[in-house]
């Protein structure tokens, strides 16, 4: 019983984290402020099911949350489109050049994030450099949503990221797939109470 009640609490209180972080009303910001998702990572017949989370800080930053559904945090990460701080890396997770990947990965997912002032045109597909090498390359739909994203180098497409709207204001679905070897991430947009 006391190992039940111990489980509740420590789920509950990610819980609670889960939504205070994301804001009170999560659903109704736009995918630049904030947001919760599901999210499975594939890598080599290996899988991890959990929740992402991230909210939009100042000077497009963001800070990126993964923890497994039963609560403990697998990754707390801030970041921006050039560099990233760790804040808590499971062990697994803690090698630099895992956590790299996750940074490329994640500036794909939040593209407009960190471009979002960009996004004011009405070309259907953008270029915008990270460095000498490597660059993004946005498409977008003619309402001007992100559908998909390319992180690249030297023009060659190394990871790319598709965004399903799915006939709505947010996107629904992410799913990410890194060229060079077997990894994908998987995301789909927890549905708020309210939204029932």
């Amino acid at each position: 019983m006391k190992q039940f009640l111990k489980t509740f609490k420590v789920l509950l209180c990610t819980l609670l984290f889960i939504f205070s972080f994301a804001g009170k009303n999560y659903a109704q910001s736009s995918l630049e402020n904030q947001g919760v998702y599901r999210i499975r990572i594939e890598v080599y017949n290996h899988q991890i099911d959990g929740f992402l989370c991230y909210q939009k800080l100042e000077s497009s930053r963001a800070r990126v949350l993964i923890t497994t559904f039963s609560g403990p945090s697998l990754l707390d990460m801030e970041m921006d489109s050039a560099q990233y701080k760790v804040k808590f890396a499971a062990k697994k997770l803690n090698k630099r050049i895992v956590l790299k990947l996750l940074h490329k990965d994640f500036l794909c997912i939040l593209s407009p994030l960190f471009f979002s002032d960009k996004n004011n045109t009405s070309d259907t597909v953008r270029l915008f450099p990270i460095s000498r090498k490597k660059e993004v390359q946005i498409f977008y739909n003619p309402q001007g949503q992100v559908i998909q994203t390319n992180y690249q180098k030297k023009g060659k497409v190394l990871i790319e990221a598709n965004l399903d709207y799915k006939n709505q204001k947010y996107p629904q679905i992410i799913t990410l797939h890194h060229k060079k070897f077997d990894m994908t991430l998987s995301l789909e947009r927890f549905e708020n109470i309210d939204e029932r």
